[in-house]
């Protein structure tokens, strides 16, 4: 007989015998939309995605990841700020915010507006992702509670990708991540530390890429002429031939973003963490790579992301209004 019922609980997970966590990014971006997607998952298949943290941050100062253009009153306002937070955390989920700017001075630790919120995220319990050194020593020194998480940038510009260098970031912070590159070094992988290593899975990026430190660079540069109000955009995109990703059309090499086997395969070295970015992507492929990482494919597509492209539309034509 034909078996048409959904798989429920752990077996609609990628995952079904693992325990898996997920780190993900549209902290003020989308989490409306993250939120409306895990009850619909749990309503259909009786299944709670395992996400642990939410990353993101408003426009400020120490932000160094993706730059908000948009909405910038609303992402300006303190109490908008308080309630991100407190709803991330009523959902039994970690908000992180990224003060992963790489350009930071010492004047720079004093930003009114970036000590306002780093007061909330120490009175609320969200936790900070860090790429420079003094603003590290700085939320240590104000706040020893809050948990610091170490960038992706700090292992962008090692010299020296080694043991011995992710053994320091993982005694060093909260959590770490694995550069995408190294993704594919499985003696490497094999000898890491484990416990609090993040993969970063949906990297678009080439292997090997020769301007990926430029490319933070531009971030954090453009992020502190935003908040100073003297913003121009470098284009620095153009001179990268893999983002955004209709570029790719006409390469002859593959980004770097895992396919479900080569995750498979590095769970199985240890590995329980699982980091999904979405800085440069529209929320159709962001959330297409979010269910992809997370349940098994038959559940996912089709019966999941067609449903849910409705829910993007209308999240999109209600952000036009």
């Amino acid at each position: 007989m034909l078996d048409l019922n959904l798989p429920l609980g752990k077996k609609a997970s990628l995952f079904p015998g693992k325990e898996i966590n997920y780190n993900i990014s549209g902290l003020f971006i989308c989490t409306e939309l993250i939120f409306e997607l895990v009850t619909i998952i749990e309503d259909k298949f009786e299944y709670k995605l395992p996400i642990k943290y939410i990353f993101g941050s408003p426009s400020v100062k120490w932000n160094g990841g993706r730059c908000i253009l948009k909405d910038m009153n609303k992402l300006e306002d303190l109490e908008f700020i308080e309630k991100e937070i407190e709803n991330t955390i009523k959902r039994e989920i970690i908000p992180v915010f990224t003060f992963s700017n790489i350009f930071l001075t010492e004047k720079d630790l004093f930003d009114e507006r970036c000590n306002t919120i780093l007061k909330l995220i120490n009175e609320l319990g969200a936790e900070v992702i860090v790429a420079s050194s003094i603003l590290e020593q700085y939320i240590r020194e104000l706040y020893p509670k809050i948990k610091i998480h170490a960038s992706v940038i700090l292992s962008t510009f090692e010299k020296d990708r080694n043991l011995e260098f992710y053994e320091r970031l993982s005694s060093n912070f909260h959590n770490y991540v694995v550069h995408p590159d190294d993704n594919f070094n499985y003696k490497l992988l094999q000898e890491l530390p484990k416990v609090n290593a993040e993969i970063l899975v949906n990297e678009k990026c080439k292997y090997l890429c020769q301007i990926r430190k430029e490319h933070y660079k531009s971030i954090s540069i453009e992020q502190i002429e935003l908040v100073e109000g003297n913003y121009s955009d470098k284009r620095f995109l153009n001179s990268c031939n893999m983002i955004p990703e209709i570029k790719q059309s006409v390469i002859k090499e593959r980004n770097i973003s895992l396919t479900r086997e080569e995750v498979k395969k590095i769970i199985s070295l240890g590995y329980s963490s699982l980091k999904i970015q979405g800085r440069t992507d529209n929320l159709y492929t962001y959330f297409f790579d979010l269910l992809r990482f997370t349940l098994e494919k038959e559940v996912a597509f089709p019966t999941v992301y067609s449903l849910f492209c409705g829910y993007i539309e209308n999240f999109l034509k209600r952000k036009k209004v």
